[in-house]
């Protein structure tokens, strides 16, 4: 019997250690899981994870955002991610739903090369552009160069948070239409004359909370905080709860 409660014991802590693992990305994808951000200037952010949609033939996980910004108008935004098992963050796509725009992108870019480090770089090259249904998109391939520029504690409204910011290495390019709308990779309208900053960070990553806080390209010196987040809920299991089940 003995022998028996050691077998048990070592199986539900080999499952705890990869519930554990599995739990510490830089951006969890689990449905249900939402952030709150927003700034001294009145601009707010809401981001959820609400389920899944197939994209170019992947199954990905779709990431809604609702923009309240007071330089530009009132967006809906999209996102469509995948994470590999070695812990990557994959950009498929984006849907701007206010502006009815399309975008899915192969290769699908690559937004965190994990593990990171401060000084760590990588760059996705020639993503092609499409619209949902494969055809086409309007937008000639191009490459994105992305470095970590930051390691440390960032502070926000949240909490504090060890974190790792990630930002453009060299020129990477805004999606301009000819109409004139500029838009970022996540699909996110600019204002006018948009400009891509290399060498600085734009986006703050913790294991486990995900994105802390983000710089638009819009507005440069306005960080987008995060305010509050609210996991998925997983049921908690300590390994006193697990020793207790076999005394």
């Amino acid at each position: 019997m003995r022998g028996l409660t050691k077998i048990l014991l070592g199986v539900l802590v080999a499952v705890l250690a990869a519930g554990v693992a599995g739990a510490d990305s830089y951006y969890p994808l689990d449905v249900g899981s939402t952030w709150h951000y927003a700034n001294a200037n009145g601009q707010a952010e809401d981001a959820s994870i609400t389920g899944s949609f197939e994209l170019l033939g992947v199954s990905t996980v779709v990431r809604h955002v609702e923009i309240y910004n007071t330089r530009i108008p009132p967006q809906v935004v999209e996102n469509f991610w995948t994470l590999t098992s070695d812990g990557d963050l994959l950009l498929h796509g984006a849907h701007n739903i206010t502006d009815t725009l399309e975008l899915a992108y192969w290769p699908p870019v690559v937004m965190i090369d994990a593990p990171l480090w401060l000084g760590k770089s990588w760059v996705t090259e020639e993503i092609h552009v499409y619209r949902f249904d494969g055809s086409p998109g309007p937008f000639s391939p191009f490459d994105y160069p992305l470095a970590v520029h930051f390691e440390g504690e960032v502070a926000v409204p949240a909490g504090s948070f060890q974190c790792f910011g990630v930002g453009f290495d060299l020129s990477t390019p805004v999606l301009r239409l000819d109409c004139g709308r500029a838009y970022d990779i996540y699909g996110r309208r600019l204002s006018a004359g948009a400009a891509c900053r290399s060498g600085d960070a734009t986006e703050w990553y913790a294991e486990g909370v995900g994105l802390v806080q983000n710089s638009y390209l819009t507005d440069p010196g306005e960080l987008m905080k995060l305010v509050s987040w609210e996991p998925t809920a997983v049921e908690a299991t300590s390994w006193g709860r697990v020793k207790a089940l076999f005394r």
